[in-house]
């Protein structure tokens, strides 16, 4: 919520591209998309992660192994999206720069494939982009988040429910990627 509102500032109607749907941060930041309007193209390696994102109300799913994601964003907007959440670092970086519109927003809050990508700062200037880091909200956006949730506006994915005597097992499904949404212990 506080990458996508707070910071970001998205507004109804206009596009977000959103890595790595079976993650946590990518089913929450789809839904509070999906909530405020926004529409969505998410990607992942896995196309029953993509066709179940497309079940929930995803407009484009793009298998980012297998297809050119600029490409896709290209071809569903015609100028690139408004927002990208990313959350990846060195793997999407340049795509997701590729991928933005001209004045677009990127809103970064992990690099979980390393913390140093070339920086593209041409990308920068030339299509008068916004960078803008997040961390964790303000009660003010937990509130918001909260109330798209209990309105029924956002829905909560749950993975998986493991007792904690399986906490080994729910870390290896982490791990191996395998979740769509959260794991609950």
């Amino acid at each position: 919520y506080r990458m996508l509102v707070t910071r970001a500032d998205v507004q109804e109607g206009e596009w977000a591209l959103i890595w790595g749907i079976g993650g946590g941060v990518a089913t929450a930041a789809f839904e509070i998309c999906r909530a405020l309007g926004v529409r969505t193209i998410v990607t992942s390696s896995d196309d029953d992660k993509l066709a179940r994102a497309v079940e929930w109300g995803a407009d484009v799913g793009v298998n980012h192994e297998k297809a050119d994601v600029v490409a896709a964003v290209r071809e569903t907007t015609g100028t690139g999206v408004d927002v990208v959440v990313e959350t990846v670092g060195e793997a999407t970086w340049a795509r997701s720069l590729g991928a933005v519109r001209t004045f677009g927003r990127v809103v970064v809050c992990g690099a979980t494939s390393g913390p140093n990508p070339p920086a593209q700062l041409h990308r920068f200037w030339w299509k008068q982009l916004t960078v803008m880091g997040s961390t964790m909200g303000t009660r003010e956006d937990f509130l918001g988040a909260y109330e798209l949730v209990r309105s029924g506006r956002a829905g909560v994915h749950v993975d998986r429910v493991y007792p904690l005597a399986e906490i080994a097992a729910a870390h290896e499904r982490l791990e191996a990627g395998e979740q769509l949404g959260k794991i609950v212990l």
